[in-house]
């Protein structure tokens, strides 16, 4: 697996990132920290989402080469086993009509008392040779079958190495993109961190305020009601157990390798209905999070002891240092977490 905590001090040379912050002698440059690390996170996050997609497609395109490898694979193995049965059955019948212990089908003809009976047993031995005719063409046909389709297998077969390396290559990526978004966030002073955190909040409530209810940056206390609440039980593809998810949301993920861990907090009950930095509401009977770069839309499997769910980024945050995620009241309810939890999360994608 992957790991994806990476803790540099604060002041440390930033080798991933491509860059190196002195702690700030002043509120001046804490801003400029600031602003110089959500410049660089916007570029980060855009190159994140756009390795998300590139590896969403690479495993399509596996899970299909997967398919067509298995449909080939059993169209050989059908062909081949009627490729057998026809040979033993042309070789039954050479073994008839010429074998030579007196009953042969030369002895058949001679055998005949009558030109009656001679034409009769000339038919009959013609039926079957045409039958050997056919099977032999049968037999021809379906030996190029078995060439044309391990052809295409081996083809096949190559592709899904190729895919196998890209999909690793485009995870390897994610993960590279995560912990250098990690170390820019971890180089940063409190006080630099603390600015982020606020002008991520205030960008925010200009998205809440921007939206066609005026009302939402301000409703502390409404439920929203879009949305159904309840939920069910999915898989996750090469991982045990089951994870609670929205009924909304797919019965079936699969893995993508990309992991990290750390401190979950929880949205306060007051946060309900505030707009987040998706531009939609907290629904704290939802299963969504905030996190601090994944893309909007991403979907993380986060464990707890032995209590999962699958929830959905729609904000940022937090910024404590330690901190990984935030989970509403919900989603923190059913991984048992009351206060700070520490849990481990991993990007799945639905299938």
């Amino acid at each position: 697996m992957l790991t994806y905590a990476l803790t540099i001090a604060v002041g440390a040379s930033m080798l991933t990132a491509g860059v190196a912050w002195a702690a700030p002698t002043s509120a001046a440059d804490a801003q400029s920290q600031a602003t110089s690390a959500r410049t660089k996170l916007e570029s980060m996050r855009a190159k994140l989402e756009s390795g998300m997609s590139a590896y969403s497609r690479a495993e399509n395109d596996l899970a299909r080469t997967h398919a067509e490898v298995a449909k080939d694979t059993k169209h050989l193995a059908a062909v081949k086993a009627s490729l057998l049965e026809r040979q033993r059955s042309l070789d039954s019948q050479a073994a008839f009509l010429y074998r030579t212990d007196g009953t042969g089908f030369v002895n058949v003809l001679l055998g005949a008392v009558s030109f009656d009976d001679f034409a009769a047993r000339l038919s009959v031995l013609q039926t079957i040779a045409g039958k050997d005719a056919m099977l032999v063409t049968s037999l021809k046909r379906d030996r190029q079958d078995v060439a044309a389709t391990l052809r295409r297998l081996k083809a096949r077969e190559a592709q899904q190495a190729q895919l196998v390396h890209k999909v690793a290559a485009q995870r390897d990526s994610m993960q590279s993109s995560i912990d250098e978004q990690q170390a820019v966030l971890s180089s940063l002073s409190s006080q630099a961190a603390a600015l982020l955190a606020a002008e991520e909040k205030a960008a925010r409530s200009h998205v809440s305020a921007s939206t066609s209810d005026p009302a939402a940056s301000v409703r502390h206390s409404a439920r929203p009601s879009s949305g159904s609440s309840s939920l069910k039980l999915a898989t996750v593809a090469g991982r045990a157990g089951q994870w609670w998810t929205m009924s909304s949301e797919p019965s079936k993920y699969r893995a993508t390798g990309v992991t990290f861990s750390g401190g979950a907090t929880i949205y306060s009950v007051a946060d309900n209905g505030t707009g987040t930095s998706s531009g939609k509401p907290l629904n704290d009977r939802q299963l969504t999070c905030a996190h601090r770069t994944l893309p909007f839309g991403t979907r993380i499997a986060v464990t707890h002891g032995s209590k999962r769910i699958i929830v959905v980024v729609t904000d940022r945050g937090p910024y404590t240092k330690g901190r990984i995620i935030d989970l509403t009241p919900r989603g923190a309810s059913l991984l048992g977490i009351d206060g700070v939890g520490r849990v481990k999360c991993e990007v799945v994608e639905g299938e």
